[in-house]
């Protein structure tokens, strides 16, 4: 039993010391703003992005009226630019001029009419992400579109519009239905 006793004793120093230098080597690869040092790549998918709210743009590309089914449709482009964190979700606030039952289609699937709990009104939630572009390619864009009961092509005013990234949410005002 005491030749055991000083057998480990080595072995505890040793582990002791190892765990100290991977530790010590761990540490002198990261600097202390937190980025990679030179030569050694660091997986994005460890990375957070940043939330810069200028690399997201929408902008209305149709509102048109159609008599045969009293409804008016709305079309938006999306585009996500480089270093920008992928869209999770999308909403589109309409206020009080709606009511949920007053959206009647929307694409892309999967989509959600909400009503407001703290005020009359709805939005439209898209659950479709859209991914970042890669470095050198070009932004990204996607189509959103709805349909809305009633005739709203020429009564257009700011609305918000609302992009929900992992790095936060950023907000935009775009052209939409006024009441």
């Amino acid at each position: 039993m005491e030749q055991l006793k000083w057998l480990i004793s080595p072995i505890l120093i040793l582990l002791v010391f190892s765990l100290m230098l991977f530790v010590g080597i761990c540490a002198a690869m990261i600097d202390p703003a937190g980025e990679a040092s030179p030569g050694i790549e660091r997986s994005s998918d460890l990375e957070l992005c940043p939330l810069n709210c200028e690399i997201y743009k929408i902008s209305l590309d149709n509102a048109s009226y159609n008599e045969t089914t009293n409804s008016t449709n709305f079309a938006y482009t999306v585009l996500v630019g480089n270093g920008a964190c992928s869209i999770e979700s999308l909403f589109i606030d309409f206020g009080r001029c709606l009511n949920p039952t007053d959206i009647l289609s929307a694409s892309p699937a999967t989509w959600d009419s909400v009503e407001m709990m703290d005020r009359s009104g709805a939005y439209i939630k898209f659950d479709t992400s859209i991914e970042p572009p890669g470095i050198a390619d070009s932004a990204r864009s996607m189509i959103y579109s709805f349909e809305l009961a009633g005739n709203w092509s020429e009564k257009l005013a700011p609305i918000t519009a609302d992009f929900v990234t992992a790095g936060g949410i950023c907000s935009k005002d775009i052209m939409g239905p006024d009441c």
